[in-house]
């Protein structure tokens, strides 16, 4: 251990929850941390969910991989299953991460995890910091009788599974003196927080995105099944996946241009079904979620699998990306050997295929003459709802364009427009982008 430290009495974190420490194996250079604990109900308010992080929708594709609130199913059916008195109350703890903020939105980079031996309050502890962020705190011998400390300025405090329970309570809480919980004060909730450090010294630091992206996969690998598009997209070791991914994300970095100065021929994010659920998969693709635009997430993998790149790490896939993309022999090797990319080896092959395939192959796609009536039509109709120059047209274009924020990125900042507004014009949306297809694409 390190030299014993006295700390100065300096107030450097505003929250602390008490509970028990633990943490597992080395596993792919990273260790995961956490700390079981409960919190009030009262307090339900400081948990976000991800989507509610600023900046969260100009995250790159592959990490816009929570599954949306769905709303009708906090209203219809845990909501009321909460209210009920003659219901049990129980479930499994919320699991929740710390995000480092800087300027208003998450750290590019995650501060390494600093371990030391301090002494704080008349105590010797075992800490794990992150500069002025969070600091969990143990004595290795009772582990039960841990700290967690953190800055509520500039430290998050999120939601990685639970977030459907969470929303629900969160609209108990709000229900204020109207609520139908009576006793929902005193509700203690079930809570983990966790969060990763790399292995040793010498492995590079975890990014946030990384850190939570991890935890939300480790989760969701043994709960309940996420749709096959988010498992493509969250997937970062099998080549045609990342390629499907990268393909979304020209679109999606396009998009997230002001409207004047996007590339119009490129394939809008809203021509793509990139955030299809499991139930919407579930249904006849001919009838339901295929008709919502041009490609769906699956569709753009197979359509890679069985056209252009062959299955994964195959030895004529490799040979593909030996002939025409240059990749690394030592890369080659070693998806040979694995099956599949290496994590650590996973953005040097996304470099790749950025410098010689992916801009290449959404060219062709852009300009391939029913597509690209497609794509300049569905361009025309967002102008037209969301440009107007007469001043009594102000709320209905704003409606639209909180509208298509929504359906493109699933997040609406405009908390204050109705409900029922933004909905009947996400519909009419949707309406046209079926509408469209149809016309254009024979």
């Amino acid at each position: 251990m390190n030299t014993k430290t006295i700390l100065p009495s300096i107030v450097q974190y505003d929250r602390q929850n008490y509970g028990h420490f633990g943490q597992f194996g080395d596993g792919a250079n990273i260790k995961a941390f956490f700390l079981q604990s409960v919190i009030d109900s009262t307090k339900l308010k400081e948990i976000h969910l991800v989507n509610e992080i600023p900046g969260s929708e100009q995250w790159p594709i592959r990490d816009l991989f929570q599954r949306d609130v769905d709303t009708n199913r906090v209203a219809q059916e845990i909501k009321p299953h909460f209210e009920n008195a003659q219901k049990v109350k129980f479930f499994a703890p919320l699991t929740l991460t710390l995000l480092p903020m800087e300027d208003g939105v998450v750290s590019a980079e995650m501060p390494r995890a600093e371990e030391s031996e301090e002494f704080i309050d008349g105590s010797t502890w075992w800490c794990l910091t992150r500069q002025n962020f969070y600091r969990f705190r143990h004595n290795p011998n009772i582990p039960q009788w841990s700290i967690l400390d953190w800055n509520s300025a500039n430290t998050r405090l999120v939601a990685i599974d639970g977030q459907h329970r969470l929303a629900t309570m969160r609209s108990i809480l709000e229900d204020g003196t109207n609520r139908r919980v009576s006793d929902f004060g005193e509700w203690r909730i079930p809570v983990i927080i966790a969060s990763f450090k790399a292995a040793t010294e010498i492995d590079k630091v975890p990014t946030v995105l990384e850190v939570i992206r991890q935890l939300f996969t480790n989760i969701n690998t043994e709960a309940k099944t996420v749709s096959r598009s988010r498992q493509i997209l969250l997937n970062d070791i099998q080549p045609n996946a990342i390629c499907a991914q990268e393909l979304i994300q020209r679109s999606h970095a396009n998009d997230l241009r002001d409207l004047n100065l996007r590339d119009e021929t490129i394939l809008p994010l809203l021509g793509l079904d990139w955030r299809t659920t499991t139930e919407e998969e579930s249904t006849d693709v001919t009838q339901n979620y295929n008709s919502k635009g041009l490609k769906s997430v699956v569709e753009l993998r197979d359509w890679l699998t069985l056209f252009i790149l062959d299955d994964d790490c195959s030895e004529d896939q490799l040979r593909i990306f030996d002939l025409y993309f240059g990749i690394d022999e030592s890369l080659l090797t070693e998806m040979r050997s694995h099956n599949h990319l290496l994590l650590n080896r996973t953005e040097e092959f996304r470099t790749v295929i950025n410098q010689d395939f992916i801009h290449g192959l959404g060219t062709v796609l852009d300009q391939f003459v029913p597509y690209r009536n497609y794509i300049k039509a569905l361009r025309k109709y967002e102008k037209q709802c969301t440009e107007s120059k007469n001043p009594k047209d102000s709320e209905k274009t704003s409606n639209f364009q909180h509208a298509f924020d929504e359906k493109r990125y699933g997040r609406n900042y405009d908390l204050l427009v109705s409900r029922e507004q933004i909905e009947r014009k996400i519909r009419s949306i949707e309406d046209e982008i079926r509408r469209l297809k149809e016309k254009h694409i024979p």
